[in-house]
């Protein structure tokens, strides 16, 4: 018996062995499905809607910011400075102009007082020869002058007379003259007023500075941007993606956006 115990036990364990093989799980990999995330990277800016621009309306330089960027401002609301020498230049020009045209029209104006004295001459002179007309008439009609002496003083009187005229309409030509040169001056006097208001540039909306394009000193021309600004509540991207990657974005698709600072 000792003989086959041997045997046995190596039965035993071969049986131990293949029962542990059979009943062990085979190993392997299996596909799954996941949403995967691919990075596209793009330049581009953060963009207001109904966004606004800020343009120069006349050419000097920017003298002074009175606002920054991402500063809240209202409707009417000054934002920048621009200053001009020549546009300074003229503006008191235009004012100088319009107030020597004033002067020029007032009753004890030099202009006009000249000839209102002009006139009293003429008018002193036109009586004087106007007496001595009707006295020559009155000789005449008692045969006690010469014809010679009549016509002389009736000459006399009517040259008198037509320059008594004549100052007179000198002086009503000459007022009005003075006049339309005072309001044409005036109204130069305004245009440069209204010129000298687009040199202060104001917003035409409520909103935020998104950007500043100018720095203060800087020279700025007509027509040209100096800041922009939008509307608070509503902003989109605005990118510039490569046409290798395009086709990897999709109308409407969703898409996660990282900002590199």
């Amino acid at each position: 018996m000792f003989r086959h115990f041997p045997f046995k036990l190596g039965s035993i364990l071969l049986l131990v062995m293949y029962l542990v093989q059979c009943q062990s799980k085979p190993t392997g990999i299996k596909p799954i499905y996941k949403e995967l995330t691919e990075a596209v990277y793009a330049s581009g800016n953060l963009m207001p809607k109904n966004e606004y621009k800020v343009f120069a309306l006349a050419e000097g330089y920017l003298s002074r910011k009175m606002v920054e960027e991402g500063n809240m401002v209202e409707a009417n609301q000054i934002l920048f400075l621009v200053e001009s020498t020549q546009q300074d230049a003229r503006s008191r020009n235009a004012q100088d102009v319009y107030r020597q045209a004033a002067q020029n029209l007032q009753p004890n104006s030099p202009i006009l007082a000249e000839l209102e004295v002009a006139i009293q001459n003429a008018e002193i002179k036109m009586k004087n020869d106007s007496v001595n007309f009707f006295r020559q008439q009155k000789l005449k009609a008692a045969n006690a002058t010469t014809g010679f002496e009549f016509d002389k003083a009736s000459l006399a009187y009517q040259v008198s007379k037509n320059e008594y005229l004549q100052q007179k309409s000198r002086y009503d030509k000459t007022k009005n003259q003075l006049y339309l040169e005072m309001r044409n001056a005036e109204s130069q006097f305004q245009i440069q007023n209204q010129e000298s208001g687009n040199y202060a540039l104001k917003s035409k909306i409520k909103g935020i500075v998104y950007e500043i394009y100018k720095e203060e000193g800087e020279s700025v021309r007509r027509n040209e941007a100096i800041a922009l600004l939008g509307a608070e509540e509503e902003v989109y991207l605005k990118l510039a993606v490569d046409e290798l990657d395009i086709d990897k974005i999709k109308l409407g698709q969703e898409i996660l956006v990282k900002v590199d600072v």
